[in-house]
């Protein structure tokens, strides 16, 4: 039987990202986002928190707009590790394995003074008659 381990998480970092490398030179970015439910119990929101694991290219590119307080959405996998500490004592942890992350929103603009400004917005063809595009040019038959 095949084995399907994929996990999308929305949430917001809890604080900046760790940045390292391995010792092979590869990036690697570690977070832990707080992603909310409703817990009937309490009849509140509480927020369950989740380590990140990125790597390679993806880590270089989230690296730059990740800072704590971004809301984002996580593609990826689960993973285990296990291994005994120094008392002997078995230990593990599970963490988010991801392969995408993309900004939902970001907290108060001053804030993220050190993000890029974003783009902007492509230039738009005149517009005719009353605020109304004319497509009628641009059909190609």
């Amino acid at each position: 039987m095949a084995s399907v381990n994929m996990v999308v998480l929305g949430g917001r970092l809890g604080a900046d990202p760790e940045e390292r490398k391995s010792a092979a030179g590869m990036s690697i970015l570690t977070f832990r986002i707080a992603s909310n439910r409703w817990d009937a119990k309490a009849s509140a929101e509480v927020a369950d928190w989740f380590s990140v694991v990125v790597f390679d290219k993806e880590a270089d590119r989230a690296a730059k707009v990740l800072k704590k307080g971004v809301a984002i959405l996580v593609e990826g996998k689960l993973q285990v590790s296990e291994w005994t500490d120094k008392e002997g004592k078995k230990t593990s942890k599970v963490e988010v394995i991801a392969n995408r992350v993309n900004v939902l929103s970001y907290p108060k603009r001053d804030s993220l003074a050190a993000l890029p400004e974003p783009a902007p917005a492509p230039k738009q063809p005149p517009v005719r008659g009353g605020g109304r595009r004319d497509y009628a040019e641009e059909i190609p038959f």
